[in-house]
């Protein structure tokens, strides 16, 4: 197994545990609209973690460091679908415990920015594959934008800061 390989297959976890991270953030949304988008948006990051996963499943079985020459697809989308499989049964960090619908969107946006991160260090490096250099700029774009989507709901949602005691008796004194 090749660096491309490892980096392709890691990337593939990332998207899997942004889309868990999403995933529960949907499930404690209030609102209806929030929901619909996070869960949309995980729908996307399971989708682009199966890619990755078959992208990396190819580069294993090709040996040449890039998919697109291996002929059995059946064979390759099992081995995609044995790793996304088990990156979802690997390193639950998304608790189950009752946690408040921001620090949900927190988590699944600080997901969003280490997939982000992952995508634009494998994007510095010469990709032989122009194809698999399209995708990984796509899913990249997605994760920025998605980063950006949560880190704004989650300030939306978060409730201003009070003001500290000390502060407010000091104003109350004549």
């Amino acid at each position: 197994m090749d660096a491309l390989t490892t980096r392709l297959a890691r990337l593939s976890r990332h998207a899997q545990l942004c889309a868990r991270a999403l995933d529960a953030a949907a499930a404690s949304a209030a609102d209806p609209q929030l929901r619909a988008m996070l869960s949309r948006r995980a729908e996307i990051q399971h989708a682009a973690a199966a890619d990755l996963a078959y992208r990396a499943s190819a580069c294993m079985e090709s040996h040449q460091g890039y998919p697109g020459t291996v002929g059995d697809d059946e064979a390759q989308h099992k081995v995609a679908a044995h790793v996304v499989e088990r990156v979802a049964l690997d390193n639950d960090t998304v608790t189950h415990a009752v946690r408040g619908e921001s620090s949900l969107l927190r988590s699944a946006a600080r997901h969003a920015g280490r997939a982000a991160a992952a995508y634009g260090a494998i994007l510095r490096e010469a990709i032989p594959d122009p194809e698999l250099r399209l995708l990984l700029v796509h899913h990249y774009r997605n994760a920025i934008e998605l980063q950006r989507q949560l880190g704004q709901r989650a300030v939306e949602l978060t409730p201003p800061a009070r003001e500290s005691r000390r502060s407010g008796a000091a104003a109350r004194r004549p």
